[in-house]
């Protein structure tokens, strides 16, 4: 099957140009459009593997901020087309993370190299996302294996702190980082002995300290992956409060990543969701209570807020083990 590319391009000459010679190199033109607006539509419907997109285009919006909507919503290959290098347009338009640009005038060999390049950045972005999915999936079977709980909690973990994020109005690779980290947050726990973790009294002196250390541990397994978000970061401060009462560095307040507030929400409220031994899981209820309770002292506030939400008016639900 054809690789398919669609054309955003608000002058009616240049877009029938585009379409000739796209469908002359062998490629399937999945649609053309004139502005942002119909584009987007348009692009969310068609699943293109390519766009060409002119960053001068009619309507409110251009094709940088066209661009930039369809990163938010994930990944997806943008070539820019401009007969315009003004320094101004071209910052902002990196900022979008292109996969090439096309001058105009444009010659049909220029046209053909530029999209052969994007298509195949295209497919080593696909091939790499394919090994980070692997690798994440591994990490937790290992994690499994120490203990089936800690996979289970990090997995509605997971689950929570991307609706979480839907809430906050977080897209793209910042939501994706989000959940992620929250998947991978108790990946440091293979490091200490379970009793520790299903221990009813609380630990005290050289246990309490030892257990202390599992997002440090987690961040020195994870540090080296190349996500494509700060995850190592957020799991190590998914412990952390915004008083500094958290560990394992007592950070506090804007010290600690947007990110990993998130996370700490989506964390806590898992974990005491969740019957640990003879520790009984609390109700959601009383779970949203003590969140409220560290609102804007332990917790973010637009997290709490965000998290009370989704319980308690739009009927968000976790199937607990």
């Amino acid at each position: 099957m054809s690789r398919k590319i669609f054309v955003v391009e608000d002058d009616a000459l240049t877009a029938a140009q585009l379409q000739q010679h796209i469908e002359q190199m062998g490629y399937q033109l999945a649609g053309k459009a004139d502005n942002a607006e119909t584009a987007l539509e348009q692009i969310e419907q068609t699943k293109p593997d390519l766009v060409l997109m002119d960053i001068r285009l009619n309507g409110a919006m251009d094709g940088v901020q066209a661009a930039a909507k369809l990163q938010a919503d994930g990944a997806l290959a943008v070539i820019y087309l401009t007969a315009y290098a003004e320094d101004e347009i071209l910052a902002r338009a990196k900022l979008t993370e292109p996969f090439g640009y096309l001058l105009k005038p444009f010659s049909a060999q220029g046209l053909k190299a530029g999209i052969e390049t994007g298509l195949y950045r295209s497919d080593m972005q696909r091939k790499q996302q394919r090994i980070l999915d692997a690798v994440v999936d591994t990490i937790t079977k290992l994690v499994k294996l120490h203990d089936p709980l800690i996979d289970d909690v990090q997995a509605h973990a997971g689950v929570l702190a991307e609706a979480l994020a839907t809430e906050l109005h977080l897209r793209g690779q910042e939501a994706k980082g989000i959940r992620l980290a929250a998947l991978l947050h108790g990946v440091g726990l293979v490091a200490i002995p379970a009793d520790l973790f299903y221990r009813r009294t609380p630990l005290q002196g050289a246990e309490r300290e030892l257990f202390q250390t599992h997002p440090e541990v987690a961040f020195r397994l994870l540090k080296d992956i190349e996500f494509p978000f700060p995850v190592a970061e957020m799991v190590y401060q998914h412990m952390e409060r915004l008083d500094g009462s958290g560990f394992p560095r007592k950070l506090s307040g804007a010290a600690i990543l947007p990110g990993a507030r998130v996370v700490a929400v989506a964390c806590k409220v898992v974990k005491s969701l969740t019957p640990r031994g003879a520790k009984a899981a609390l109700s959601v209820d009383r779970t949203l209570k003590q969140l409220e309770a560290g609102r804007g002292r332990l917790f973010d506030a637009e997290a709490v807020d965000a998290c009370v939400r989704l319980f308690r008016e739009k009927g968000f639900s976790l199937t607990m083990c």
